[in-house]
């Protein structure tokens, strides 16, 4: 496998903050679409995902203490939401918490995510091995 210049990863992880970037702007798009044809505020659950989408894009700008914060107050709104079957959102916020501060060197952070997220859903298939893992 050939090696990666530190070049060529600063430009990967440009690349994939302008993909989250336009990623937002159209989902910025479709929620004022969605406004303007139904006339109802947005509902909860695309309030988390805006939330979590932020914290991503900012990760990927490289402001890490800032997206933690943000991941946070998205996995906290989250939790809020009323259980429903299917569930409104695909999987706990609080795993993408977790894995960030772990990549981010914050083990107390992911720690505390981590818990949370098997606190939720206790069969966590992304969660439990990494928990395991760390014992």
């Amino acid at each position: 496998m050939p090696s990666v210049s530190s070049a060529q990863r600063r430009w990967r992880h440009i690349a994939g903050a302008l993909a989250i970037t336009a990623m937002s702007l159209n989902f910025e798009a479709a929620m004022a679409d969605f406004q303007k044809k139904t006339s109802r505020p947005e509902p909860p659950e695309l309030q988390v995902a805006r939330q979590e989408m932020a914290g991503h894009i900012e990760a990927a700008e490289g402001r890490t203490d800032r997206a933690l914060k943000t991941l946070e107050a998205a996995s906290k709104a989250e939790r809020k939401l009323v259980y429903t079957e299917p569930p409104f959102y695909p999987r706990p916020v609080a795993e993408a918490l977790g894995h960030l501060a772990s990549r981010s060197q914050k083990p107390e952070v992911a720690r505390k995510a981590y818990a949370a997220a098997l606190a939720q859903y206790p069969g966590d298939a992304h969660v439990r091995p990494v928990v395991s893992a760390a014992k």
